[in-house]
């Protein structure tokens, strides 16, 4: 299997018990979709920037304190977004005083035990 999304071309040797983190982003992303695909980047990025798009409008547009919002981004990965009222969050050990943290919109990824099970056989035959 071709490696193509590696980004980083710093070859430092790490010092011991230290991890190296590869950071994919999104011109990344678009590069290897292209490659994979046989399609100019280009066009590439313009379905990556519309989905971008659709995401965001529909989270802001959907979501609010009577509607819950899931998308199913790929088989596996869903990102579960839901409102949350403004509330005082107290701080430190002081009873009276605390921080507003205004209403928001809090966005997170779910990742279904047969995604990750398929990626950790991926690796395991890769590696």
């Amino acid at each position: 299997m071709e490696e193509f999304l590696l980004t980083d071309k710093n070859e430092n040797v790490l010092p011991e018990g230290a991890k190296f983190r590869t950071i994919i982003n999104k011109k990344d992303l678009i590069k290897a979709v292209a490659r994979e695909s046989r399609v100019k980047i280009p066009q590439v990025k313009l379905v990556f920037d519309a989905v971008e798009t659709i995401i965001a409008r529909e989270i802001s547009q959907r979501v609010d304190a009577n509607n819950e919002l899931d998308i199913n981004l790929f088989t596996g990965l869903k990102l579960i977004c839901r409102y949350k009222k403004p509330k005082y969050k107290k701080t430190g050990i002081s009873k009276t005083g605390g921080i507003y943290v205004p209403e928001r919109i809090a966005i997170k990824a779910n990742v279904s035990r047969r995604f990750k099970e398929g990626i950790n056989d991926i690796s395991i035959v890769g590696g």
